[in-house]
């Protein structure tokens, strides 16, 4: 489930270039940094608690109805939930309907970033895992690649995951088919079918 963006500009969009041209570790760079977490935190709280309130009666049906519910992880800093905002929407729903999907490709561009620690969050949300969306990110921020292509540290992040993880590999249109079945012939040389 996706819950929408907080109208700040493309602040993730404008890190990208700037890490692309080797600014990552600018003063610029840092101050476009803060200047975002500042403005997405003045801006956010009502944002959110609507997606909250129209999340609920979804919610309420998947429950009524034995359908659980993944909330993605998001790609852009600007978009919701963020991570502290994804932990408040798991306290408020119960595990057996509402849990966490994630988009390894999204996660590594905010760690790219540095707006969170990949394997740090994923240890956290681990727990409430459902499934997790399958890709690669050239650094800084070309997601949707090949896994094994980029910078997503697979060895190191899936002995995290609980044993019964759904896995779907979400990959670019324009990726090859010798990329994909090289992929997934990696992915079980290194973690089985």
């Amino acid at each position: 489930m996706w819950g929408g963006s907080v109208p700040i500009g493309d602040y993730t969009g404008e890190l990208v270039k700037l890490a692309e041209a080797g600014q990552h570790n600018s003063r610029e760079f840092v101050q476009m940094k803060i200047e975002a977490v500042k403005k997405r935190e003045r801006e956010s709280d009502k944002l959110f608690h609507r997606m909250l309130e129209c999340l609920r009666p979804v919610v309420e049906h998947a429950s009524r109805n034995g359908i659980r519910l993944g909330i993605e992880s998001r790609h852009s800093f600007e978009e919701i939930p963020s991570e502290r905002e994804m932990i408040e929407v798991l306290g408020r729903f119960e595990p057996a309907t509402v849990g966490y999907w994630h988009d390894f490709g999204h996660v590594q561009v905010k760690h790219n970033l540095g707006f969170l620690d990949h394997f740090e969050w994923l240890q956290r949300v681990a727990p409430r895992l459902i499934g997790c969306h399958l890709h690669d990110t050239k650094w800084p921020g070309r997601d949707h690649m090949a896994p094994f292509t980029g910078g997503v540290e697979y060895d190191r992040l899936i002995p995290l995951l609980p044993k019964d993880t759904l896995y779907v590999f979400e990959m670019s249109p324009r990726r090859t088919k010798e990329e994909i079945t090289t992929a997934l012939a990696l992915w079980k040389e290194r973690f089985g079918a």
